[in-house]
């Protein structure tokens, strides 16, 4: 009898111990979350149409610039468009361009090496996508120390001594994902979030951009769930299968802030055969633009990514020509759904086929 007792005494233990450590790292996970960064969070900020006047402004270099790009994840199709974009404009200014790539998010230490290695080379500038936001911080400040200027492309790093960004309003492409699924669901339903890496600030940006558009003007709209995790397809997938699992014949819609988990649940939908459910995403590729054409995908928030690359590139040599820059640069965001997809100009948004990074 004993034995039985001190057995449910320790299971019951047990179970206390790990519906606390659940606990604990959900409110570790909210608690490491960055501040708010965006649009109000600078003075000169250039947004909207407005912004894409810096693709065509006129640039000349005062001297050969060498320029470093640290780039955060090229197997991310978003980032080989932001990396052809550089690429090209700094072909068409005669820059010399050293585009060096972390080969994921969780690769900070790689990505310091890299900075550090441009720092040595004695580079004119760098434009950074940053692996880490704060991690890459200490790096970026001794670039600064040694008169490199940095630009910020696509994601926020938090020196303090950047010369400008090159970045869209994340809380906007949120807000557009969630004005899209509310649409189309008639102001009512269920969603679930993959928010992504938990700390990288702007996906964090992005997450409560939605959040926070779905309460405001869908308020019979549900959030069952939010996951934080690697931006990959099997990470997508993944997670899709277990809220599917969770919440069978309850999910109406699905809110992610990248192609590659859009992917992988639209790979899980598929193969429960779980029904009509609407997947909202940001950042366009070629498979994205098949599966919105199949109906496998439903609307992606675009960022014209070539746009952004030659931005920064314009950014950048006219600080390092001692020239007014603004603060911000906020490029604006198309919605892409299968209605418009075919007569959609992507040549601000994809790198042609023939291009090989």
């Amino acid at each position: 009898m004993r034995l039985y007792k001190n057995f449910y005494v320790k299971s019951f233990f047990a179970a206390v111990l790990l519906t606390f450590s659940s606990f604990q790292l959900t409110v570790n996970a909210q608690v490491q979350q960055p501040p708010p960064m965006g649009p109000s969070a600078f003075k000169d900020v250039l947004r909207g149409d407005a912004a894409k006047s810096w693709l065509t402004k006129e640039v000349v270099p005062k001297k050969n610039y060498v320029i470093g790009v640290a780039l955060p994840n090229m197997p991310d199709p978003s980032w080989q468009a932001i990396w052809y974009g550089a690429q090209t404009q700094g072909q068409k200014l005669g820059l010399n361009m050293r585009i060096a790539d972390a080969g994921g998010y969780n690769k900070l230490d790689v990505q310091i090496s890299q900075i550090e290695n441009f720092i040595q080379l004695k580079v004119d500038g760098i434009i950074i996508g940053a692996v880490q936001g704060d991690g890459v911080a200490p790096v970026l400040r001794r670039a600064a120390d040694a008169g490199i200027k940095i630009v910020d492309a696509f994601l926020y790093e938090s020196s303090g001594r950047t010369a400008s960004r090159v970045i869209n309003d994340q809380r906007e492409i949120g807000a557009a994902e969630a004005a899209y699924l509310g649409r189309m669901l008639g102001g009512k339903g269920n969603v679930v979030m993959l928010f992504g890496p938990a700390g990288n600030a702007t996906l964090t940006e992005r997450g409560l951009g939605f959040k926070e558009a779905i309460t405001k003007n869908y308020p019979q709209m549900k959030i069952l769930a939010e996951r934080f995790s690697d931006i990959s397809r099997t990470e997508g997938l993944r997670l899709m299968e277990d809220m599917l699992q969770a919440f069978p014949g309850q999910i109406n819609g699905v809110y992610s802030p990248s192609a590659f988990l859009a992917d992988g649940a639209a790979d899980a939908i598929l193969a429960k055969r779980a029904g009509k459910i609407l997947i909202a995403t940001a950042g366009t590729n070629v498979g994205v633009i098949e599966r919105l054409r199949k109906g496998e995908l439903h609307m992606v928030a675009d960022q014209q990514n070539v746009m952004q690359g030659k931005m920064a590139v314009n950014v950048i040599v006219s600080a390092m020509n001692g020239e007014p820059v603004p603060q911000l640069i906020a490029p604006p965001i198309r919605e892409i759904t299968s209605e418009n997809v075919n007569s959609t100009d992507w040549s601000v948004s994809l790198p042609p086929s023939t291009w090989k990074p």
